[in-house]
C-alpha cells in the first residue's frame, strides 16, 4: 500500500479533533508541519498482514496530542468513510494514543497509587517532560488500515521501548489502556514496545454493504 506524504496545515493543528481528522483522507501520510517522523514511523513499512486495501495515516507531536482527543475524532473519521469500528474503540484508541505520549515519548511512568501524593508528582513530571524540547518534539504516529472483514490501527512512538514479553510489570499505569484495547480486538506489541497495533474484525462493514 502506497502512501503520498502532506504536511498537515499550520491552522488545523489548532483547530479541533474533529477539523484535524477532517483532513485525513485515504492514501494520504498528514505530518505536522516543521516536524520529520522516523523511518519505523512510515505506514509502508508496518507489517501488518495482507488483504488490508485501505490506509490512512497521521504523524503529530506529543505537545499537538496532548491538546487533542483524536481516538474518538479519528473512529467517526473512519465511520465517514467506510469502517464502523465499535461503540468502545474510539476510547481505546485514545487510551492507547495516550499511552504512547506520556508513557513512550515522554518517559513519564504512572504513580503506585491513586493517592494526592502520587497524582501530584505524576503532573510535575509531566510538567518537566514538556518543558523538554526534544521529548515534547517526538512525534506518535497512528496508521489506520482497513478490508471488508477488519480494520488495524498502528500506534508507533518515538521512546525507548520496553520488554514486551513482561507486559504485567512494565509501564505502570497502561494498563487500563491495554485491558480496554484487548476487550475491542486483538492487540499486538510490537518494534521493542515502540508500537500497538490493534485489530478489529467483523465489525467493518461498508457504505455500499449497508445501502
Amino acid at each position: 500500500m502506497n502512501f503520498t506524504r502532506e504536511t498537515l496545515p499550520e491552522d488545523s493543528l489548532h483547530s479541533e479533533a474533529t477539523a484535524l481528522c477532517a483532513r485525513l483522507t485515504p492514501g494520504r501520510w498528514m505530518i505536522e508541519p516543521g516536524l520529520q517522523p522516523p523511518s519505523t514511523h512510515d505506514p509502508e513499512r508496518l507489517p501488518l498482514g495482507d488483504g488490508l486495501t485501505c490506509g490512512l495515516a497521521v504523524s503529530l507531536s506529543s505537545t499537538t496530542l496532548l491538546s487533542l482527543s483524536l481516538g474518538p475524532a479519528l473512529v467517526d473519521r473512519l465511520t465517514e468513510l467506510g469502517p464502523s469500528l465499535g461503540p468502545l474503540a474510539g476510547l481505546a484508541l485514545h487510551e492507547l494514543i495516550v499511552n504512547a505520549v506520556i508513557h513512550g515519548n515522554l518517559q513519564v511512568e504512572s504513580g503506585g497509587s491513586g493517592e494526592w501524593e502520587d497524582l501530584a508528582k505524576r503532573q510535575a513530571a509531566l510538567v518537566n517532560a514538556l518543558a523538554d524540547r526534544s521529548r515534547a518534539r517526538r512525534m506518535v504516529t497512528i496508521a489506520a488500515f482497513w478490508s471488508p472483514s477488519e480494520a488495524v490501527v498502528a500506534i508507533t512512538d518515538e521512546g525507548e521501548g520496553y520488554d514486551v514479553t513482561a507486559l504485567q510489570t512494565v509501564r505502570q499505569g497502561c494498563g487500563r489502556g491495554l485491558r480496554l484495547a484487548r476487550i475491542v480486538g486483538r492487540v499486538d506489541v510490537m518494534n521493542g514496545g515502540r508500537q500497538t497495533a490493534i485489530t478489529i474484525g467483523n465489525l467493518v462493514h461498508s457504505k455500499e454493504d449497508a445501502a
